[in-house]
């Protein structure tokens, strides 16, 4: 599946409500993040540095942050943005809708439509 960068971490974003499922499509959802999250790693690894560099701290938990009312918010997307917007081909495991009927509710089934077929499931992990 070729996506930027930014897409697939979204995409990561979607699956992690769905990894507690004891089931199938928690198993594949699993697979996918850590599938996903590998071939990411040097792009949070910039992302990371770029927040350690333009973020504040958080006066409670001492945490680095930013954010959209951040003082070095555009700088900060200036920066990211071409490293988001790199596309890589990153080869999921794919499910069929028949398959997660009963198992996720319409929601999820909307959030999870990249990883699910009507064709053939494929298991590229």
């Amino acid at each position: 599946m070729k996506r930027t960068n930014l897409q697939f971490e979204m995409m990561i974003a979607a699956m992690r409500p769905i990894l507690p499922h004891r089931d199938k499509v928690g198993y594949i959802c699993a697979r996918n993040v850590r599938i996903i999250t590998n071939a990411l790693e040097d792009y949070f690894k910039f992302r990371d540095a770029l927040i350690n560099e333009l973020g504040e701290t958080d006066n409670e938990s001492n945490v680095k942050f930013i954010n959209p009312d951040s003082p070095n918010w555009e700088k900060f997307e200036e920066q990211m943005r071409p490293i988001s917007e790199v596309e890589q081909e990153i080869p999921i495991i794919t499910m069929l809708y028949s398959e997660v009927i009963g198992l996720l509710n319409g929601e999820e089934i909307l959030n999870l439509e990249f990883m699910l077929t009507d064709g053939e499931a494929t298991d590229n992990g």
